[in-house]
């Protein structure tokens, strides 16, 4: 394994050595002190030992942190995954999988490659079944870590993904025990080196937590800021209030950065589910208002009573406004 890739690992364990009960990850799929992550990533590791390429399709903060730590510390190539892309051992990059960790939270199939729940897999008492076949496609190529970007990927080898690292950790110097949310990157690519960065530093990743107070904010204001973000995200100056997110190029990663920008700014939390049933900025800015309100079902049967209407009674509607 390529020296200058490890030392992305090295400098985690080195806050490890440093800090063990210091927290590592507080996210809202569990939390994790720096030891504790060190020994869930060197399981997972040792699990991947012999693997040519990895899929990481885990969404949770303390799965992504346990995928994203092995993978470098096995040496193996990884490809991040669109969790609602197509499933199957060919990736979208083109990559032969091995293998694909997925999150609690996965329950569909992936035809013809094994997949695992990370935090499964990467315990002590994981079950047998998570083991690669005798002969897994390792190549002992220079690992690479492949990432959706925008519209496609970037590859990062490994003197690449050192640099990026290092210029990650000169950014944010941030003093050891700072929480770090990494999504304030707004790129898949940037999150995952400022995880990386974050850890080299002594940080604490924070991200996936419930705010403490969400901010007051008028639905017109919402509409106008939640079209910036689909704008941002999609990397499309010419989306508009009522443009689907996923028609002009959104996928699920893209919508779980699109939640922490909303998140960020106005302490409103969704998930990437929520994107996929409310696809527009209206409808976003909608729903977010509603669960800032507390009236959830108010806002879920409305829809419901929308959609059931005929064409007939919404043009009667219409009329009496």
């Amino acid at each position: 394994m390529n020296g200058r890739v490890r030392s992305a690992f090295d400098l985690f364990s080195d806050t490890a050595d440093t800090g063990p009960g210091s927290p590592a990850v507080e996210a809202g799929d569990g939390t994790a002190s720096y030891a504790e992550l060190r020994a869930m990533a060197e399981r997972l590791a040792a699990r991947l030992d012999g693997a040519g390429a990895v899929g990481v399709a885990a969404g949770g903060g303390l799965a992504l942190s346990v995928c994203l730590l092995a993978v470098v510390r096995a040496g193996t190539t990884a490809v991040v995954l669109a969790p609602d892309g197509p499933r199957g051992r060919e990736s979208t990059a083109g990559v032969r999988l091995d293998v694909v960790l997925t999150d609690a939270g996965d329950r569909g199939e992936w035809p013809g490659v094994p997949h695992w729940d990370a935090l499964v897999a990467a315990s002590e008492d994981a079950p047998e079944r998570y083991a690669l076949p005798a002969a897994p496609s390792g190549t002992g190529a220079d690992p690479v870590l492949v990432v959706p970007d925008g519209g496609g990927a970037l590859t990062l080898r490994a003197d690449g993904l050192a640099e990026a690292v290092a210029e990650q950790a000169g950014r944010l110097a941030v003093p050891a025990g700072a929480a770090v949310d990494p999504w304030r990157e707004h790129s898949v690519p940037g999150a995952l080196t400022a995880m990386l960065a974050a850890w080299s530093l002594g940080a604490v990743v924070r991200t996936g937590l419930p705010p403490a107070a969400a901010v007051a904010v008028d639905r017109e204001v919402l509409e106008e800021r939640l079209t910036v973000f689909f704008r941002e995200t999609l990397g499309d100056p010419g989306v508009g209030l009522d443009d689907d997110f996923f028609e002009r190029g959104g996928h699920s990663l893209l919508a779980l950065d699109l939640v922490f920008r909303i998140y960020d700014e106005f302490g409103l939390e969704l998930s990437a589910q929520d994107v996929f049933e409310a696809t527009t900025a209206r409808r976003l800015a909608a729903l977010a208002d509603s669960r800032a309100h507390g009236d959830d079902g108010d806002y879920d049967s409305l829809v419901d009573e929308i959609a059931s209407l005929s064409d007939d009674e919404v043009e009667r509607m219409l009329r009496e406004l």
